[in-house]
């Protein structure tokens, strides 16, 4: 190469950090609570981590610590490289504006329609009225239920009410979304289509945290990076092959962390 020739090197910079836990341990009051036990995780633009829970596990404490609503015993939660410690609570609103969340179990306001729940959440963080009707009404159509409903919860059959849950949380253009256990009451068949949204989210730079109540959620049509950890005694034990049962002896035989 001659002296005045120069070389570029290209160097890809890593994607931004979306959601880090960094050695948290989180106090589970029984074993169905879901603790955590000094666990650390990193998740970047566009990736996605699906943790396999058993039948009795309830993801709503981790999923609220990682929303910024409870507080790890121990650790640190960081969203976009930020904290949910202090009183910054005008901080902590606009962070938690950019999540989108499936609730595992009740998550609706019983005396307010389906419509008026669907856009609660987005009036209160001061999202502009016009885009979120037009992105409620998108993501409604995709899933085939009707965004302007007037029925109130308890007269809506559990897997409508379920699909409403996606529409709700996949419609505030969230940096982090969190799906826990979101093929609750709805048949497999719908599989398909929420993968499809989930992927579209992804390739905007959504990071995914996903709590799978069942291996069949693991399809093959969701794009890599993906990584899959197994929930057992308070830990994410990672999972090298998804076609195996666990066993006992598999999570005997895993290396404790450092």
């Amino acid at each position: 190469m001659k002296e005045s020739e120069t070389s570029t090197v290209i160097v890809n910079k890593p994607r931004p950090k979306v959601l880090e836990l960094r050695s948290v341990t989180l106090s589970g009051k029984t074993e169905r609570t879901g603790g955590l036990l000094d666990v650390s995780l990193l998740l970047r633009e566009g990736e996605m981590a699906m943790i396999h829970m058993e039948r009795s596990q309830s993801s709503r404490a981790a999923a609220s610590m990682i929303q910024g609503l409870t507080k790890p015993y121990r650790g640190d939660v960081l969203f976009q490289d930020s904290d949910w410690q202090g009183n910054d609570f005008s901080r902590h609103f606009r962070m938690r504006s950019r999540i989108g969340r499936v609730f595992d179990g009740q998550a609706w306001i019983a005396n307010l329609n389906i419509n008026d729940n669907l856009t609660l959440a987005g009036e209160h963080h001061g999202r502009d009225h016009k885009s979120m009707h037009h992105e409620i009404a998108l993501w409604s159509k995709q899933f085939s239920v009707d965004p302007a409903s007037r029925e109130r919860p308890a007269f809506v059959e559990p897997s409508r009410l379920q699909i409403f849950q996606w529409v709700r949380a996949l419609s505030c253009h969230p940096s982090l979304l969190i799906l826990e256990r979101p093929m609750r009451s709805v048949a497999t068949t719908w599989l398909p289509a929420l993968v499809r949204a989930v992927e579209k989210l992804r390739r905007r730079g959504t990071a995914v945290v996903w709590f799978a109540g069942s291996a069949a959620e693991a399809s093959d049509d969701l794009s890599k990076p993906v990584l899959h950890f197994r929930w057992v005694d308070e830990r994410l034990h990672p999972i090298a092959d998804l076609t195996r049962s666990p066993s006992r002896s598999d999570v005997d035989d895993m290396p404790e962390d450092d």
